[in-house]
């Protein structure tokens, strides 16, 4: 059985079915005395000429899109850095975002150097190249000051396009946006590749309110308790159904999950030791959505470390306004 399901794997799908206003919980701040981090970068990440339009076109023009692909895989190992769930700009003067990740597929737009794009989930090779799914969000400057959500420039052109030929980068990785007050609305507005850059493993303390209902999603896959991008009733609004959120994860030996509409106070941390065992199957994109196929052991691991995991919570009270949307 086939299904459409978006190029960006990481994005999750959130069908409400009611909103309304409620009490805002006021949220915990905490200096950062890490104004600023920078990713672990590869020689060379921050300069890739290239040459004008990468990858090219196969000879012939564009080619109809009607049969499924073959023999593209998640990349096993791919070059470093990772670049999932992260921002970068384009190294090179030119590069094709396709519907698929071949330079035989249609090509759905074309970003130039200097444009921003937010990478989606697992990387894919094919025709030599290291594929990432992505959107762009700016044609220009920098990303916003947080807690400023990232929103896309004009109209959305999202796909996939090669981030590697080889070891070759034709990207650079963009400076995590630390915060200097660590709460929720801060972190929440975070990309998770900057949470993990700016915060490591240290233990954080963030408030909110749990749960989400009415909510209903499914992103198929072979998931486990530390990537379960399905377990929506763990997410901490800072404004619920309204405002930013992130999803907590309760390690199967520590706190249980509070009930859905409690105000909450947590302590937790990225960078679990127990992503160095993670393993997680996805189906492609392209194919059957009930087929997974496994992801590459240092992907599974990034995106685990990503994942924020709770070390204790104390409960404050009851969001007045979650039962009446």
């Amino acid at each position: 059985m086939n299904a459409v399901r978006s190029v960006l794997s990481a994005t999750l799908l959130i069908v409400v079915a009611s909103c309304a206003s409620s009490a805002t919980p006021s949220s915990v701040g905490v200096a950062s005395p890490t104004p600023t981090a920078s990713y672990p970068q590869s020689p060379g990440i921050t300069s890739a000429p290239g040459p004008t339009v990468l990858p090219t076109d196969e000879p012939g023009g564009e080619p109809a899109e009607t049969a499924e692909p073959g023999g593209l895989k998640w990349a096993q190992d791919p070059p470093r850095p990772l670049l999932m769930r992260t921002a970068i700009r384009v190294a090179v003067d030119e590069l094709n975002v396709r519907a698929r990740p071949t330079t035989s597929a249609r090509v759905v737009g074309t970003v130039s150097r200097g444009n921003i794009l937010i990478v989606g989930g697992a990387p894919v090779e094919s025709d030599g190249y290291v594929w990432y799914s992505g959107r762009i969000i700016a044609v220009s400057g920098d990303l916003p000051a947080l807690p400023k959500p990232i929103l896309s420039a004009g109209e959305p052109v999202s796909g996939w396009f090669a981030a590697f030929k080889g070891d070759t980068p034709h990207v650079a990785l963009i400076d995590a946006r630390c915060p200097s007050v660590i709460d929720l609305r801060n972190v929440a507005a975070m990309l998770p590749a900057e949470r993990l850059a700016c915060f490591g493993d240290r233990a954080i303390v963030l408030e909110g309110t749990i749960g989400c209902e009415p909510c209903t999603i499914h992103i198929f896959g072979d998931y486990e308790w530390l990537y379960n991008p399905n377990a929506v009733d763990t997410l901490l609004w800072d404004d619920w159904m309204e405002g930013a959120n992130l999803m907590l994860r309760f390690p199967p030996d520590g706190p249980n999950p509070p009930n859905a509409g409690r105000i909450i106070r947590v302590r937790g941390h990225f960078d679990d030791s127990a992503s160095a065992d993670c393993s997680l199957g996805e189906a492609y994109p392209w194919g059957d959505a009930f087929t997974f196929e496994r992801i590459g052991p240092s992907v599974a691991r990034q995106l685990c470390r990503q994942e924020f995991v709770v070390e204790r919570e104390e409960v404050l009270g009851t969001d007045p306004g979650f039962a009446t949307r």
